[in-house]
């Protein structure tokens, strides 16, 4: 059940990633967006997939969608986070059909991008690995025995998702050819995420057993050294 949930989940996604992209480009046939569609539907299955057999947990975490004791705040913030996401998706094939801010990248740029966002979905799929408390929403867990995750990725950063999301993201608009949507884009990103991180940062402070020391000995959100 829990393989045919995902199934039917990322296929749900992949038609709206599908949808954000060519819908506003205005051409079905982009070659740079399908093959991004390509590589976003293979790595997020695959990895999808992998989660389900080998670490069941993560999956689960990741399918709650809705709890009771998920803060107001956080419910505002996800929701800045969803539709600055959903734009920031969009931006990209605006720019390279209809604005033309910027001069389309180099193709060896493109390249960079599109395997900086490669990179970046594996990464994501071994944050959720190493930590199986990963939700879509904040709130502590403990009928799941919530505890701290402080090895792997998370003694670097105590965001990692989000740090490969935007990684991932501006990836993405190189790769389709929008330095705009891959600089803005991507630091309009980063202001959305930010009320979403103090959120978090502050319930499991409160909540969750050891992670004001943790935020102690691991100062940094996003990026080692910088921030």
């Amino acid at each position: 059940m829990l393989i045919l949930k995902t199934i039917v989940g990322v296929l749900f996604q992949i038609g709206l990633v599908a949808l954000m992209l060519l819908w506003p480009a205005g051409d079905w046939a982009w070659k740079e967006g399908l093959i991004y569609l390509a590589l976003h539907a293979t790595l997020v299955m695959s990895g999808s997939l992998y989660l389900c057999i080998f670490h069941p947990k993560s999956v689960e975490a990741r399918l709650t969608a809705r709890d009771p004791n998920q803060p107001v705040r956080d419910k505002i913030a996800f929701a800045i986070l969803i539709t600055v996401s959903v734009f920031t998706f969009t931006l990209s094939p605006l720019d390279v059909f209809h604005f033309h801010i910027f001069p389309k990248p180099s193709f060896g740029l493109q390249l960079l991008g599109a395997g900086a966002c490669a990179t970046s979905y594996i990464f994501l799929f071994v944050t959720m690995i190493q930590n199986e408390f990963a939700q879509p929403i904040v709130n502590v867990q403990k009928d799941r025995g919530h505890v701290l995750v402080d090895s792997g990725l998370y003694a670097s950063v105590r965001h990692p998702m989000y740090s490969f999301y935007l990684t991932a993201m501006s990836g993405m608009a190189l790769w389709l050819g929008s330095i705009f949507a891959a600089t803005v884009g991507t630091l309009l990103l980063l202001l959305a995420l930010l009320p979403r991180i103090l959120v978090e940062e502050d319930t499991l402070k409160n909540d969750l057993d050891g992670y004001a020391a943790y935020m102690e000995r691991v100062p940094y959100r996003l990026i080692p050294k910088v921030f």
